[in-house]
Parts: C-alpha cells; sequence; structure tokens
C-alpha cells in the first residue's frame, strides 16, 4: 500500500515551527481536567529541589522582588511549605507571587509545563525570535503561493499588460 503523501511540499532546508519545538495541541477540556492542584504541588517541590537553594532563601528572595524595599508584606518559609505540601490542600499558591517563584528558582520550565495544560507554549529569548522568523517564513511562502495562483489565472497576455502598466504609474 502506498504512503499518502501530503499535499504540501516543503524543501528540507525550510523554516518550518514544528522544526523549533513540539506544537501543543489544544484539547477539548473535560469536566475537572484542569484541576491541576496536586500537579502544582508537585512541580512546585521539584522546581525547590532542583534550584539547590535552602527555602529560606527563596521566601526571601521572592519577598524581595514582591515587595521590595516596602516591606509591606512578606512571603515565609512556612508559606512555601504550605503552598507545596500535598497535606495541606486548603493552601492555594497565588498566581501573583509565581513570576517572583520561578525567578527565585530559575524554574522557567514551569512556565511552560502551566501554559501547556490549556495548549500553549512558552517561549523565551532566541526562541521566540526562532518561532517568528518560521511563522514569517510560512506567511511567505503562502503569499508566494498565492501569488503563483493569480499569476496563473490570468494568462501570459493579461499578467504582461499589468506589468506594463504599473511599470509606467
Amino acid at each position: 500500500m502506498a504512503r499518502a503523501r501530503s499535499k504540501r511540499k516543503t524543501h528540507p532546508n525550510q523554516l518550518t515551527l514544528d522544526r523549533f519545538f513540539e506544537i501543543p495541541k489544544t484539547a477539548e477540556p473535560l469536566p475537572g481536567s484542569l484541576d491541576i492542584s496536586s500537579r502544582l504541588r508537585n512541580s512546585l517541590r521539584l522546581a525547590i529541589r532542583q534550584s539547590g537553594k535552602d527555602r529560606i532563601f527563596i521566601a526571601a528572595e521572592m519577598t524581595a522582588l514582591v515587595f521590595g524595599d516596602a516591606g509591606e508584606g512578606e512571603i515565609t518559609k512556612s508559606q512555601l511549605d504550605s503552598w507545596t505540601a500535598p497535606s495541606r490542600d486548603g493552601w492555594r499558591f497565588p498566581a501573583e507571587y509565581l513570576p517572583a517563584f520561578v525567578r527565585a528558582t530559575a524554574a522557567y520550565w514551569l512556565l511552560d509545563h502551566l501554559a501547556g495544560f490549556v495548549g500553549c507554549k512558552v517561549l523565551m529569548g532566541e526562541q521566540a525570535a526562532l518561532a517568528e522568523v518560521g511563522a514569517l517564513e510560512m506567511q511567505k511562502e503562502k503569499l508566494e503561493h498565492r501569488m503563483r495562483q493569480l499569476k496563473n489565472s490570468v494568462g501570459p497576455a493579461a499578467l504582461k499588460a499589468l506589468l506594463t502598466e504599473a511599470g509606467r504609474g
């Protein structure tokens, strides 16, 4: 049995988004499928462990990042413990502290992990620029394809007349 070929032909060196990263699929959420409490707790614990930092230092760094020198609030080790403990189900990690947590632990992967639950992908720095280059290349290819279609549909005589008229204007 012959393999079905894709209608879209690509050059082996062609720049496309799927060459940079796996493009996430957005699935229709099922009831309860986004209850990520235990998965988030596990991810927070993993980020803390991978950082190699003590929770006291992470809490202090988060406090500095969130509250600055104003001293209007504090994030404590005890709070970190409560947000990550499986037994403390009533405690929820505040979303407004997520950027500070990611900075303090250098767990940038956590943003991508959370975005994956809704079918998104987080790109950083050069990855974002490369993805934009890929998107622009795809747009360019579509425009070139459409231009060929239009040129073929008008015929050579009409195209020559149009180009001659454009050259005069």
